[in-house]
């Protein structure tokens, strides 16, 4: 009989079935080589398995796409690193293949990688179960907690701390219990738990916070002082007042809400995902702050409600009125409405927790339009040609989705430090199907409210592109259309007068567009915004580059999403090669003022390739080479240039040996993320090393040769 392990292959009879005819001689090694070599590869796959030979089948898993399978297999051969890896590819959306994925490690005895994916998948009570089989009690305890059991919390967070195997831990245990404890009312243990955590230098600092907060309601503000002051001599940076002090708590406390930075393989940190930095404003019913998020690797924006929740998570406990409710509904419509937009001019919503009252918002930081309008200057009309181009590519992608905005003013939109604008605050948006009236009072701003808002009439697309005409005609003319005193009576009854009889420069085009925009009746106004789009196409783009004072801002970074602009003005395009889908050429951005990479595609980047574009610039980061704009040819993608060196390898691997592990990590969550898209090869990493460190590249000279790992020389 043969060897099985030889790995020439016997003749085989001839017949109907090769594969067949060798498994039935007994011959299975055979039988699956033959099975690959006729591209069967399903089942070989099959065959290696049966066999034991896990390293032969863990490829073709993969190459089918099998990732559950292939993680078991790559667990079956003693390859931890490998499953880690394979498991960080699987999209965060892919919640059945996550939850196979997490089962493949939990027959294998790996219980807090089956808890961490089993999260993921947002199957928290299963993966409550596997973290009780690791003995992460403080994951217990957090999962509990935001399921609105206290009491199964408490009980985990005080095994936490009896089974803690270094005082760090302990403490770690006394902060979660202590803040679970004052969500409860019970303030003087709370008190007492922070106390016993803030003698532990790992968590002097969020104990000593909690414990601020803790005096303050407990009618002690000298103590309170005191412990502040205190933190201030060892953190300058902390707030000066108490009141700032206690809001920055509120912030870590429900971000508490979100599971910790850790990966597959990778033991759960002791701190947190967020680190709130700075407040950075407030409103009636939330507040905003500063953070650095660990496990995006960048600062967001984070935004909290402002009003009490209950010992559960939830709004409306206790004493919290109608008007908690109304607030609360609002956050969780903003949250459902963003979570189905992904576009680059629509602020992106990286994560929430409603029943925490927690949003982690894309940072904005270039300001608002109503910033850049309030002291009456209008802008330059070629801005405003690239801000309406910017808000109404994403009003369509919001229409196509049923949404209707309801409060688009300057106000509600945002720039980025690239000077693209992007709307944001969809907390009014109607969700359903449009035609909706309006009910429960008026939502939204009077001075740039649709006819038919105000008067309680059906609601469409039609309203938001009303409320656009309204901000692009203040920020041509510096004024709004209607003055008042009747506000009101001038939105339903008066014609506007016409841009260019308020500004010098300003043309016919101008004019029809947002007066067209601006009639009474919605079924007058444009059909979409997609039909107005192309109509402002037409205005004319002036040549020159802005000034500061033209765009409100000096850019500095680039924005993390293509944006329809103005056409690049003239510069320097020097070719590169082919990329995979066209042309690629470098070039320096006058407006950007910084250098960048052409790809010019051979067809017009339309349908399922918009939507890809833009999801691979919504990805953002520090390890994403980042997408700046879509010109108004449609084929014309403008990408960060980045200097250093650069490299072509055929594995992720080489480069993560070299990286600290969180940069790997999230090297890896982000190179399987481009690869989900489809923005990448599985077997080719394009990579340039900058300054900052790493950088995966979304387009390279399709035959550049392949290189070595930095430091391979």
């Amino acid at each position: 009989m043969p060897n099985a392990d030889d790995d020439s292959a016997r003749p085989v009879a001839a017949g109907a079935d090769p594969v067949a005819d060798a498994l039935a001689a007994g011959d299975h090694l055979v039988a699956a080589r033959l099975a690959v070599a006729r591209g069967e590869t399903a089942r070989a796959l099959e065959i290696y398995d049966r066999l034991w030979r896990f390293a032969d089948a863990l490829p073709l898993a993969l190459q089918l796409e099998r990732r559950p399978l292939a993680i078991r297999l790559a667990l079956d051969v003693g390859d931890a690193r490998r499953a880690a890896e394979i498991a960080a590819s699987i999209p965060r959306q892919a919640s059945a293949e996550l939850s196979a994925a997490a089962a493949a490690f939990a027959a294998r005895g790996r219980h807090l990688d089956a808890a961490h994916l089993a999260e993921r998948a947002g199957e928290r009570a299963t993966a409550a179960t596997w973290y009780r089989r690791a003995g992460s009690w403080l994951d217990v305890g957090r999962l509990e907690d935001s399921a609105g059991r206290p009491h199964e919390a408490a009980l985990a967070y005080e095994q936490a701390r009896a089974r803690a195997g270094s005082d760090d831990e302990r403490a770690a245990a006394d902060l979660a219990l202590g803040r679970l404890l004052a969500r409860a009312g019970r303030g003087a243990d709370a008190a007492r738990a922070f106390q016993r955590a803030l003698r532990v230098p790992s968590q002097a600092l969020p104990a000593g916070r909690a414990l601020v907060s803790a005096l303050v309601t407990l009618g002690y503000p000298v103590a309170a002082n005191e412990v502040a002051s205190r933190l201030r001599r060892q953190r300058p940076d902390l707030p000066a007042s108490l009141e700032d002090l206690v809001a920055l708590e509120a912030v870590d406390a429900a971000a508490g809400a979100f599971a910790p930075v850790a990966g597959v393989g990778e033991q759960a940190p002791a701190e947190r995902r967020f680190k709130v930095l700075r407040a950075l404003g407030a409103g009636a019913t939330s507040q905003v702050y500063v953070a650095e998020d660990t496990l995006l690797g960048h600062q967001v924006a984070l935004k909290l409600l402002a009003f009490g929740h209950s010992a559960f998570g939830h709004p409306g406990g206790g004493n919290a009125g109608g008007g908690d409710d109304q607030a609360y509904g609002r956050f969780s419509r903003e949250a459902e409405a963003a979570g189905r937009l992904r576009h680059p001019n629509i602020v992106a919503l990286y994560d929430a927790d409603p029943a925490a009252g927690l949003f982690v918002w894309e940072l904005m930081s270039g300001g608002t339009l109503a910033d850049r309008l309030q002291d009456g200057v209008p802008l330059s009309p070629g801005a405003v040609r690239r801000l309406a181009l910017d808000l109404l590519s994403a009003l369509g992608a919001a229409h196509e989705q049923g949404i209707v905005h309801r409060d688009v003013k300057p106000a509600n939109v945002l720039f980025d430090a690239a000077g693209n604008a992007k709307l944001s605050d969809f907390g009014v948006a109607h969700l359903a199907d449009f035609g909706q009236t309006q009910t429960g009072g008026l939502m939204g701003t009077v001075a740039y409210m649709a006819p038919e808002q105000i008067s309680g009439g059906r609601i469409g697309p039609a309203a938001d592109l009303y409320a656009l005409a309204v901000t692009l005609f203040q920020a041509l003319t510096g004024r709004l259309p209607f003055l008042g005193p009747d506000v009101v009576a001038q939105h339903l009854a008066e014609a506007p007068p016409a841009p260019s009889l308020l500004r010098e420069g300003l043309t016919p085009e101008h004019d029809a567009v947002l007066l067209r925009a601006l009639r009474k009746a919605p079924e007058e106004r444009w059909e979409s915004a997609r039909e107005m789009r192309e109509e402002l196409r037409r205005w004319p783009v002036h040549d020159g580059a802005r000034t500061a004072s033209e765009t409100g801002t000096e850019p500095t970074t680039a924005s993390p999403g293509p944006t329809a602009a103005a056409p690049l003005l003239a510069a320097t395009e020097v070719p590169l090669g082919r990329s995979g889908n066209g042309l690629l050429f470098a070039s320096d951005d006058p407006r950007l003022g910084r250098p960048v990479l052409l790809e010019k595609r051979d067809a017009p980047v339309t349908g399922a390739a918009l939507e890809q574009l833009r999801a691979v610039a919504a990805l953002g980061g520090p390890f994403v080479q980042r997408t700046l704009a879509l010109g108004d040819d449609d084929s014309t993608i403008t990408y960060e240039r980045i200097d250093g060196p650069r490299h072509r390898l055929q594995t992720l691997a080489p480069l993560l040996a070299t990286l600290p592990g969180e940069d790997a990590a999230a090297l890896t969550r982000a190179h399987a993320a481009l690869i989900a898209l489809g923005a990448v090869s599985p077997g080719t990493v394009d990579v340039v090393w900058s300054a900052g460190g790493p950088v995966l590249q979304i387009v390279a000279v399709a035959d550049d040769p392949i290189s070595g790992p930095p430091g391979d020389g």
